[in-house]
């Protein structure tokens, strides 16, 4: 694109491009442009390919974890159903009796109180049969670890939605950067391509394009 645009024909453009490349002093011109920008933006290529890296090898384990821990009537008294404490019991009782709940489906204090969302499973549990209830727990997301991975999060209705760069993307980008794809080059028409910037500048000079390509014998 960037040797069409230059001014060569349509159908020699990808041969004069190669061409182009292989020229020892357009080769150095592009290193030079790709210094500079690297200069000017403070981003040259190790920066992007360390974070690359890190985000395909970030564990997510990092990030958010899957847990189980007891259900409600894990360790209440016979398996009944256990309280945080006497003010949440208070609250769900008061919320019952305000929409004339009928007494016999009031809420009861007779599994105690105590329950902890953390504790282990208890293995003979009549309500969860010992496998207790599934809970997703976000981690510090700002630690090194974490970073590369956690791509923020959205409440929506069924609650929080944590997002996650994505870890096989990143690792093809890598493979990308070490030319493990053995995919053609493509010239993007990117302003700030060094190939476009060249020959933006060489056009009037004694580098002229040409209708057909010319035999190197």
């Amino acid at each position: 694109e960037a040797a069409r645009r230059a001014g060569y024909a349509e159908h020699t453009a990808r041969f004069m491009a190669s061409r182009i490349l292989r020229n020892p002093d357009v080769a150095a011109a592009i290193r030079m442009a790709m210094a500079e920008r690297a200069r000017r933006t403070q981003i040259d290529a190790d920066a992007v390919l360390h974070r690359w890296w890190a985000t395909a090898t970030a564990n997510p384990n990092d990030v958010i974890q899957h847990i189980r821990g007891a259900c409600r009537y894990c360790h209440g008294t016979d398996h009944a159903y256990q309280w945080r404490d006497r003010r949440e019991f208070r609250t769900a009782l008061a919320q019952a009796r305000a929409k004339m709940e009928p007494d016999d489906l009031l809420p009861s204090e007779e599994g105690g109180f105590g329950y902890n969302a953390l504790a282990e499973p208890h293995p003979e549990c009549p309500r969860c049969d010992g496998i207790g209830e599934s809970m997703v727990v976000a981690l510090a997301t700002n630690s090194p670890l974490a970073t590369p991975l956690y791509d923020g999060l959205k409440k929506t209705k069924d609650g929080i939605e944590f997002h996650l760069a994505d870890r096989a993307k990143a690792l093809e980008m890598v493979a990308r950067h070490l030319g493990m794809f053995n995919d053609k080059l493509k010239l993007q028409g990117d302003a700030e391509n060094p190939l476009t910037v060249l020959l933006r500048e060489i056009q009037g000079s004694s580098l002229q394009p040409v209708a057909d390509p010319i035999d190197d014998d």
